[in-house]
Parts: C-alpha cells; sequence; structure tokens
C-alpha cells in the first residue's frame, strides 16, 4: 500500500531518495552507479547539481568521466579501470570543470557491486570546494611564515618542556655551527654553551613553562668575529587546553644597539 511504498522509498536510516533513483547517505553530498559495461548509470540529484547540469537530463560513465581532465582525468580513469578490472574500490579528490566551466574539488568513492543485472561501480561523490580553499589558505600563509622564518637573521628555535631542541632555523644554525639536524633532541649545554649561560637558559624556558608567561635573557657568546650579544624571548607555545607544550626562543643580535 501506499505507506510500505513511503517505507520503501525513504531506505535506511539517515537516507532519502532522490528523483534520479540514486541514494543519498548521512555524510555524502551525492551519489551514483554505472554500468562498465553498457556505460548506462544515474546520479542524484546533488551530483548533478555540483556538476551543473539539469538533474533530469541521462547520464551515462562517458559524460562523468568528461568533467576531469589533466591529472585528474587522468587518476579517474585509471581507479575505475582498476574497479572494473580487479575489484579495486577507489577513494579520491579531484578536481572537475562543470558545465558551466567553474573549478570544484571533488571527492569520489567507488567500488563494484554485484547485482542481478551485472556489475555496477557504485559510490559517493562530495563537494569539497571550500575545505580544500580553506587548505590552500592554510598553505600559503604556512609558506609565507616559512620563508620568514627560514631567511631571518634572527635565531628562531623550538624547545621542548626538557631544554632540548626541537627546531632551529637556518641563522641559528649557522652561527652556532650545527650541521643539519644534528641538534634535535640536545639541549643547550650540549651544543657548547657554558655552565652558567646554559644555566640561565634553561632556568628562563622552565619558568616559560611555568609562568605561561613571555620571558626574555640577556647572554654573550665568544665568536670568531668577537664577543656578540643577543636577547632572547621566550614565548610559551600552547596546546589543545591551554598547556603550554613548547616553547619558541628568537634570539637577536643586539651588539651594535
Amino acid at each position: 500500500d501506499r505507506r510500505t511504498a513511503k517505507k520503501k522509498g525513504q531506505g535506511k536510516k539517515g537516507q532519502k531518495e532522490t528523483r534520479r533513483g540514486g541514494v543519498v547517505g548521512e555524510g555524502a553530498d551525492g551519489g551514483g552507479e554505472f554500468g562498465p559495461r553498457t556505460g548506462k548509470g544515474s546520479w542524484t540529484e546533488e551530483v548533478a547539481r555540483i556538476h551543473e547540469i539539469d538533474p533530469e537530463a541521462p547520464t551515462d560513465m562517458s559524460l562523468g568521466l568528461s568533467f576531469f581532465h589533466g591529472e585528474s582525468g587522468r587518476k579517474i580513469e585509471e581507479a575505475v579501470r582498476m574497479a572494473v578490472e580487479t575489484g579495486t574500490p577507489y577513494d579520491l579528490e579531484l578536481e572537475l570543470t562543470t558545465a558551466k566551466g567553474n573549478r570544484k574539488w571533488v571527492r569520489t568513492i567507488g567500488r563494484i557491486q554485484e547485482t542481478a543485472s551485472g556489475r555496477k561501480i557504485a559510490g559517493t561523490f562530495q563537494d569539497i570546494t571550500q575545505a580544500k580553499r580553506a587548505e590552500e589558505k592554510i598553505r600559503a600563509r604556512n609558506e609565507r611564515y616559512a620563508a620568514i622564518v627560514e631567511n631571518t637573521s634572527d635565531w628562531i628555535v623550538r624547545l621542548d618542556a626538557e631544554g632540548r631542541f626541537l627546531y632551529m632555523n637556518p641563522s641559528a644554525s649557522r652561527f652556532l655551527s650545527v650541521q643539519g639536524d644534528s641538534y634535535l633532541g640536545r639541549n643547550i649545554g650540549e651544543l657548547g654553551f657554558s655552565d652558567d649561560l646554559s644555566m640561565m637558559w634553561e632556568n628562563e624556558t622552565r619558568k616559560v613553562f611555568l609562568s605561561k608567561m613571555m620571558g626574555t635573557v640577556q647572554f654573550e657568546i665568544p665568536h670568531h668575529s668577537g664577543v656578540r650579544s643577543f636577547e632572547v624571548k621566550f614565548c610559551p607555545e600552547f596546546g589543545s587546553s591551554n598547556e603550554v607544550i613548547r616553547v619558541i626562543g628568537i634570539a637577536r643580535d643586539v651588539t651594535e644597539r
């Protein structure tokens, strides 16, 4: 009866049926299926919307693949080939160009299903454009910060709770004649600093961990160019629970000040 038909149309909990006959599940923007042998298939209204085409227009595998170009096109074609030939599922993040010429990022997950009518590639399709743009902004910001850190004349170091070096920028490495990553896991005394300077440095970093406040010290280091004076600002780096997990040290040569 009508009530039974309605229940069948709703499918599993958290899913809904679309006009295209596909199923959209929780956490998925859309879905579809194609027959590898015939190429015929269907997809949900949401997938059609992502591609910016009429949801009522017929679709097939060739049309679906035509929206991908370059590296993304090669990846999806190879993934589909492997799925058909070996049954290997795929989970890819790809860039496509919609029917209106807009570029979007999508996540497509596919797997082979054995049905009474034969094999089908079925899966889900998500628009992840906003997430990708956010990732790109973060990546670009990190690259800018990295360029500053790697090229500044100031020393920039990162220390753990035991005062061991986790990072040292090129300026600090050059001045201290440290090769590569040999500083990793070593404290300042193990890099050749005097006992007095090491104690002052370690006491200050310990205060930052305990007080959660920035600290400053000044010290002098013998160098082949003469004795150099430095001012170091130790800044707390906080974790998710507002605890100090690391200390960032920024040292500036103030000899000529």
